[in-house]
């Protein structure tokens, strides 16, 4: 990561991360720390919205632009496969087998990519290994609180934009978690 150098660049904005994030970047200060207690952090006039996912595996910051109605997501829902990230080169996003598996196990509309949310990154600690930090309790505070936001479109870490429909395949995606 490029956070020290871009600090650097632009020492006036701010470096935010989730708790645990310096333990990984050892030269690098935030200037705002996620934790259980801060989850919500809020920029100009209430045009971009912040709130972290604690009790999510990878504790992950979903992050809501009001005007454009877009969510930024990190690893919170994928849209594979990432034929923009590969549009430039050679190479076909959904070529090989392995590939195809994980396409269908992390695609929009699939139970497997539900199931996957709900066994895999948000379970209470006693149905998953002793070393997960995922909390299902927190998660449903939290997948609740994000659907309860208004956008339309979706830029995730890994996949195309979805330019509509985000805010259906969100609820649908976290649906065992909104019950």
């Amino acid at each position: 990561m490029y956070l020290k150098a871009w600090k650097e660049v632009y020492p006036q904005a701010e470096i935010l991360g989730p708790q645990g994030l310096e333990k990984n970047l050892k030269d690098l200060k935030l200037d705002f720390e996620f934790t259980p207690e801060k989850l919500e952090r809020t920029f100009g006039n209430n045009e971009i919205l912040a709130h972290y996912f604690p009790g999510y595996a990878s504790k992950e910051v979903a992050i809501l632009h009001v005007p454009s109605k877009t969510l930024l997501n990190g690893d919170l829902a994928v849209n594979l496969p990432a034929r923009e990230a590969f549009s430039r080169s050679d190479v076909d996003p959904v070529s090989g087998w392995k590939t195809s598996l994980f396409l269908k196990i992390l695609s929009p509309n699939n139970w497997i990519h539900n199931f996957a949310i709900w066994h895999l990154f948000s379970k209470d600690k006693a149905y998953v290994s002793a070393d997960s930090n995922s909390d299902v309790s927190a998660m449903k505070r939290d997948a609740k609180l994000v659907s309860s936001w208004d956008f339309d479109r979706l830029i995730p870490c890994h996949g195309d934009v979805m330019e509509t429909g985000a805010k259906k395949y969100w609820v649908a995606l976290y649906q065992r978690l909104l019950q």
